[in-house]
């Protein structure tokens, strides 16, 4: 797995975040919504495209329009879906909001094991 990580931070300019075993049971309801509507905008993106084109020739062609496909329907991902997701899972951040709504919290004060720690790391 270290090499799907360095090529995701290093390629792709993005930072993965694992999962712990036996969350996925947790989450379902999030990932069933989330990913149902990733699903049909990647189908109607793929749709749409080949109603109008001709389908690519080679491998490495119709991966990148895979890949364009999905990366247009992550992006696409309305963010209600993707809240609403969370609340099914039961997976709500609570707490203190600022005017627009937005959770706010303070950062973690920095505790003298966490001092120790940086001053033996010099």
């Amino acid at each position: 797995m270290a090499f799907v990580q360095n090529a995701l931070e290093n390629e792709c300019c993005t930072s993965p975040e694992f999962i712990s075993p036996g969350i996925t049971g947790i989450v379902q309801p999030m990932d069933i919504s989330v990913m149902r509507e990733l699903k049909d905008l990647c189908r109607n993106y793929y749709v749409t495209y080949h109603a109008a084109n001709d389908f690519a020739q080679g491998v490495p062609t119709r991966c990148a329009f895979v890949t364009w496909f999905v990366v247009d329907a992550m992006k696409a991902v309305r963010e209600k879906v993707v809240v609403r997701g969370f609340a099914k899972a039961g997976i709500v951040p609570y707490g203190p909001r600022d005017a627009d709504g937005n959770f706010v919290a303070d950062a973690p004060e920095e505790s003298d094991n966490e001092a120790v720690k940086e001053d033996n790391d010099k």
